[in-house]
């Protein structure tokens, strides 16, 4: 099945163990620069659940329960989910676009590196905002869209050459990604712009509270962190 086939497309069954192993880096809280870090500062202290939607082999786990909270993780990976298992106690099979929990379950929502591997992260959004408590926060962190994309040659490099191409979004290939045991080789790539992505926070009825752009050591801005409120 090609990416755009559908909604429901668990990408990462069969590579989980993979994944895990070689992005190692994302869970590791003892160093400042790594997403979990991040996450965790982006969050800062607090009670109660946390939904980790997309949550893969829960990486990030550590980082949300560092701050306080109990985390529920959700992902459509049968494979990502028994990764988890070994992190988390509480855990959901289910599809991001239809999350199986009543309105205003959580005071908190989290998800990480999602839009580039979704068709559509604004129904996702939708059901963020839906699932969370009024005055509840989601915090979102992603690829950044400037500065890792299917136009950047030497993406892994300090010295990066950015090409036209920013604005072709949708499911990408890139001449620059020529590693075939990547991980764009083997689940693809969903490129979105800055603006789409925050016009689908506006677009759901969250509110946004910060941007900030995340360095991970190379001197760039590789991720994106976004704070976002429900509000009524």
């Amino acid at each position: 099945m090609r990416p755009d086939d559908g909604l429901e497309v668990p990408r990462y069954d069969g590579i989980a163990d993979w994944y895990d192993d070689v992005f190692a880096r994302y869970g590791d809280l003892s160093d400042p620069l790594s997403s979990s870090s991040q996450l965790a500062e982006l969050l800062g202290r607090g009670a109660g659940l946390c939904l980790d939607v997309g949550c893969g082999g829960g990486l990030h786990h550590k980082a949300i329960m560092s701050t306080g909270r109990a985390v529920i993780g959700v992902d459509l990976s049968r494979d990502q989910l028994q990764v988890a298992r070994g992190r988390t106690r509480d855990l959901v099979r289910a599809s991001a676009y239809r999350l199986p929990f009543p309105n205003a379950s959580f005071p908190t929502v989290v998800s990480t590196y999602l839009h580039t591997d979704i068709p559509d992260i604004g129904p996702v959004l939708a059901e963020v905002n839906r699932v969370l408590r009024s005055g509840g926060t989601f915090v979102y962190v992603g690829v950044h869209p400037c500065f890792w994309g299917h136009f950047v040659e030497n993406p892994h490099l300090p010295d990066r050459i950015v090409h036209a191409g920013y604005l072709e979004t949708g499911w990408v290939e890139s001449p620059y990604w020529r590693n075939p045991d990547g991980l764009r080789a083997k689940v693809g790539a969903r490129h979105v712009t800055i603006s789409e992505l925050v016009n689908a926070f506006i677009g759901a009825g969250l509110k946004i509270e910060k941007v900030t752009e995340l360095p991970d050591g190379s001197g760039h801005a590789d991720r994106i962190g976004i704070v976002s409120t429900r509000w009524d």
